[in-house]
């Protein structure tokens, strides 16, 4: 029971300290070469994702795709990029580029996110802590990764997902920490400390499905042989 208290009282301190990821609604305030500038808030971090919107009379449309690279007097500093989570090839393409005035969204998608736990009981305890998240069930994760014959997720893997499911975030549950991952350029945000209690994690994550297998012509695909040095390695990657 004494423990049961000990970890409710933790993940009670990671609901009240998690940073919050709620949509930030801005404008572009001015534009420089491939940067753009909006005001500043407490709650713009460095990495963060942001998209653009432009207004036409009767609709609106997201025509770009912005990080946050650098904050200063009073402004954050936005680089452009293409924004492909829509491309339809059969569709044209919008010819038009940001300008003053048109609207920002950051923390985009940050509301929806895939958690990457040990095991079920970790799982549980951080869904039910971070409870402003939507979290797309792992399950569905691993059904794809059966479907394409993989062993071990890859950074491209989890792009492709989350641009598929229209997620935010990658959530990775480490030994000491969780870290928060921005899924379009797979860019860590921040790290939290955090102790799993898993003594023998599920590989290559907690999952209902089974039977990972991989292509026999893939001779680099590898298994996940220790959970924890895996995704540790793969977030610190992230980060540069």
């Amino acid at each position: 029971m004494f423990k049961k208290i000990l970890l409710y009282c933790f993940f009670m301190h990671i609901s009240l300290y998690a940073f919050d990821f709620a949509p930030l609604h801005s404008n572009i305030a001015k534009i420089e070469d491939n940067f753009i500038y909006i005001n500043d808030d407490e709650n713009i971090i460095l990495n963060a994702n942001a998209v653009i919107i432009k207004h036409f009379k009767s609709v609106k449309s997201i025509i770009a795709r912005a990080s946050v690279v650098e904050k200063r007097e009073g402004l954050a500093k936005l680089r452009l990029e293409a924004f492909t989570n829509l491309e339809q090839k059969a569709l044209p393409v919008l010819d038009v580029v940001p300008e003053v005035g048109d609207e920002v969204i950051v923390n985009f998608l940050y509301d929806r996110a895939l958690l990457i736990a040990p095991d079920e009981e970790n799982y549980a305890h951080i869904t039910q802590s971070l409870r402003n998240f939507y979290f797309i069930h792992p399950d569905v994760f691993g059904a794809m990764m059966i479907k394409d014959f993989r062993l071990s997720p890859k950074q491209e893997n989890f792009q492709a997902f989350c641009s598929n499911n229209a997620l935010g975030l990658v959530i990775f549950a480490l030994e000491n920490e969780l870290a928060f991952v921005d899924c379009a350029s797979f860019t860590l945000l921040f790290k939290q400390d955090f102790t799993t209690h898993s003594l023998a994690p599920q590989k290559p994550f907690y999952s209902r499905v089974s039977n990972y297998k991989k292509n026999f012509f893939n001779f680099f695909e590898r298994e996940v042989r220790d959970y924890y040095e895996y995704y540790t390695t793969l977030t610190n990657s992230s980060s540069k």
